[in-house]
């Protein structure tokens, strides 16, 4: 072991008691090939990576004691530490291989593992290494491993996807307060951080009435709404809006409920954070009742007034009070003076009777 084997060669004996001198054979000695390697995420570098629908790990590998020129093939998967197992997606091996020429005796090369990783949050990974010997292609000769299950430089770590949720309930303009009506809307403002780049997720908002923590039900029906997007960055705002009848509303208290829900798979969506706080002012608004308007006068009782006499048209309403007084008076005199001449000739009647009863 460790010692290179003499090459075959033929040797011919044609007679009898001869001495044949071979030389020296001599084995030398092999170089044992090393594996250093460090297992990191693709796009960070680092140790940790999130899971998701499609992680890579990068194994870097450097190898030394190769044979300039000879090909090689590198041969890796993935572990699950606490299980000290192969990994299984679908029920297939994660693996991986890369071929290649070596160019000088020490190499640094690199070899991928893009998988799904969406359930594996909590886990840690360990990537296993074979190198291979190809110069009999046929019949690979295995030259070196790295298989340690607890080395940290060839593990990393997935942790759960965690989707924070924040969110502010308004009316079209910005309003926390809402004047009751038919055509009512609440505009929901929701930002998002931790979404998976390219995932197709559907935002499912409904209205909860604050003082019964009960669901906002209008003619019998919920008053829900849906907005589906593509996460095209993993920090987002997106907004769903809400529009009913609200004009029996006035004096209550809204508040916006909200889940967000993967859609990868439309027949089973899969609800990956929500936000349901019936005291979060943030999610509130508030209707207010609709001021009462005067009742209006029934036409034919109204009474029309004398328009009040404007500033600087005093003397002129003296003067026709003083007209109306003296027409007062004037009409007075008249019924008087009527009612005496009317009874003069009464009198002398009377006076003349009397004579002639004498």
């Amino acid at each position: 072991k460790g010692m290179k084997l003499i090459p075959a060669f033929e040797v011919v004996v044609s007679r009898n008691k001869v001495k044949i001198d071979l030389g020296t054979l001599t084995d030398e000695y092999e170089k044992e090939i090393s594996i250093h390697t460090t297992a990191t995420d693709k796009k960070t570098g680092e140790k940790i990576i999130v899971a998701g629908k499609k992680v890579t790990i990068v194994d870097t590998v450097t190898l030394d004691g190769l044979e300039e020129g000879r090909k090689y093939q590198l041969k890796g998967w993935q572990m699950l530490k606490e299980e000290n197992a192969e990994l299984l997606i679908d029920g297939k091996r994660v693996e991986s291989d890369y071929t290649f020429v070596a160019d000088s005796e020490k190499m640094k090369v690199e070899i991928s593992y893009t998988f799904d990783a969406s359930e594996l949050g909590g886990q840690n990974l360990v990537t296993f290494e074979e190198l291979y010997d190809l110069k009999n292609p046929e019949e690979p000769v295995k030259v070196a491993e790295h298989k340690d299950i607890d080395d940290e430089g060839q593990t990393v770590l997935i942790t759960e996807r965690k989707i924070s949720i924040h969110t502010t309930a308004t009316d079209k303009n910005g309003k926390k307060e809402i004047e009751a009506g038919k055509d009512l809307t609440i505009v929901d403002t929701v930002t998002l951080d931790g979404l998976e780049i390219g995932t197709k997720y559907k935002l499912s908002g409904w209205q909860m009435v604050k003082a019964e923590n009960a669901k906002l039900i209008i003619d019998g029906k919920e008053v829900t709404n849906d907005y589906e997007f593509i996460a095209d960055k993993e920090n987002m705002e997106v907004q769903v809006e809400f529009t009913f009848d609200g004009s029996t509303l006035g004096g209550k208290q809204l508040v916006t409920f909200e889940e967000l829900y993967d859609m990868t798979n439309p027949e089973e969506p899969k609800k990956v954070t929500e936000h349901k706080d019936i005291n979060d002012e943030g999610q509130t608004v508030t209707i207010k009742e609709v001021p009462e308007t005067p009742t209006p006068e029934t036409p034919g009782t109204t009474t029309k007034t004398s328009n009040p006499p404007k500033t600087g048209d005093t003397a002129k309403a003296g003067l026709w009070l003083a007209i109306a007084a003296l027409s007062a008076m004037g009409v007075g005199g008249v019924a008087i003076h009527a009612r005496k001449k009317k009874k003069a000739p009464l009198a002398i009647e009377e006076k003349k009777e009397e004579s002639e009863d004498e």
